[in-house]
């Protein structure tokens, strides 16, 4: 079944035991958009306690909200109380809410285009706020006083660039203005992972260059990424191109790279330590330092480049590298590295697989003891197989022998 067939029947029976319940947030928004989605969150009258008496299999991931999880069918819903806020104190979250009516449930959300309901048994659009005629008119704008919004929970303006970005939407002017008041206060009021968790959102509705112009329009760039702060808005605009050249499947963490490609070492730790980043994203800044560096020099041996070929995903950070190049050199860069790949594919794949032409028994079988030069001859073994594009172990180990003088002892 559906989302939207077992959200309803969650409905159904929230409403059979007397509770106002309703679609709600980005569920009603995408559904007004022609994009009905599975992922259905509801609202209801029913406070927490309530909605685990009629669903035993429930997990509390915000009761003191009025929130939970509600397992149906094997998806998960979230079930929120309708409430009113009481006083915001962090510039995240209400100290306290209380239970109130659909309207007023409304009136504290974010945006317009986020506050509708929607009624799946009637099939009928409950709006207070104004939100179906902003859909129309393509326009984001604040529930209510924006200053207010954001003063609330700092988090909104990141996703306030988000939804704009996302849906090309126009930035209702008072909004925006609500966003320039309160841009200084994003941090330490939201946590750095939040806003790291907003930017994978971006990029992955494909709209993470419109972004990069809002935040700079909206003064959030030069807190989110400082290293861009003094950059010129035409030096901006160039590499918010380079962004388009990435495909959709490239992590975030080089979506970021491509802003800003020619830092040092130590900024791009920095970026990562200050994001508090996975170390699959250190491994893509690694990947990225290591390739560019290789690029830099005016000569790179055969085996340098297999080691670097050899990584999981280079082809990500190849493409990276390509799109920070020069516009007429962007497609030259990429079919060099394809026909270097092509040319080492054999080495390529033994190194992947771990695999190499020339074992430590093979060396052994030649009169090399086990010692702790076993390693450095084997590593000596590989690159000379590569560099002399070598793929029989005894002709590899013969150029060994002649680089040792006829001898391993």
């Amino acid at each position: 079944m559906s989302g939207f067939e077992l959200g309803k029947e969650i409905v159904e029976k929230l409403r059979a035991a007397g509770h106002i319940t309703y679609f709600a947030g980005g569920w009603v928004r995408d559904y007004l958009r022609g994009e009905v989605g599975d992922d259905v969150d509801i609202a209801t009258s029913a406070n927490p306690e309530q909605v685990s008496q009629l669903f035993p299999d429930t997990i509390e991931v915000g009761a003191c909200f009025g929130v939970m999880i509600v397992r149906h069918k094997g998806q998960q819903f979230e079930v929120a109380m309708f409430r009113q806020d009481g006083e915001y104190i962090n510039g995240r979250q209400p100290e306290s809410v209380c239970a109130s009516d659909p309207q007023t449930d409304a009136l504290r959300r974010d945006f317009t285009i986020n506050g509708m309901f929607f009624d799946p048994l009637n099939k009928k659009i409950l709006d207070y706020v104004g939100g179906r005629e902003d859909l129309e008119k393509k326009v984001l704008r604040a529930i209510g006083d924006p200053e207010k919004r954001f003063q609330e929970d700092r988090l909104r303006m990141i996703r306030a660039v988000r939804f704009a970005s996302r849906f090309a939407f126009e930035i209702d002017e008072g909004t925006a203005q609500g966003i320039k008041r309160y841009a200084h206060e994003l941090f330490p009021a939201v946590a750095v992972e939040r806003v790291w968790q907003e930017l994978q959102k971006i990029k992955a509705y494909s709209s993470f260059d419109q972004a990069i112009l809002h935040f700079k329009n909206l003064n959030l760039l030069s807190l989110i990424f400082p290293e861009l702060a003094n950059l010129q808005h035409s030096d901006l605009e160039n590499r918010v191109a380079n962004i388009k050249k990435l495909s959709e499947e490239s992590p975030c963490i080089l979506y970021c790279l491509a802003l800003m490609p020619d830092l040092e070492c130590s900024d791009y730790e920095r970026f990562c330590k200050r994001y508090k980043l996975s170390k699959k994203d250190f491994y893509f800044v690694d990947l990225f330092v290591a390739g560019r560096g290789l690029c830099a020099r005016a000569e790179v041996s055969a085996y340098e480049w297999v080691l670097f070929y050899a990584q999981d995903h280079v082809d990500f950070c190849i493409e990276c590298l390509a799109a920070v190049q020069k516009e007429q050199y962007h497609n030259d860069f990429i079919n060099l590295h394809k026909k270097k790949q092509n040319e080492l594919a054999m080495h390529i794949d033994r190194k992947k697989a771990k695999r190499p032409l020339v074992t430590a028994a093979d060396l052994m079988k030649k009169g090399l003891k086990p010692s702790p030069q076993l390693g450095k001859f084997l590593e000596e073994a590989a690159e000379i197989s590569v560099n002399k594009n070598l793929h029989e172990k005894e002709a590899v180990i013969e150029q060994l022998l002649i680089k040792h003088g006829g001898t391993f002892s």
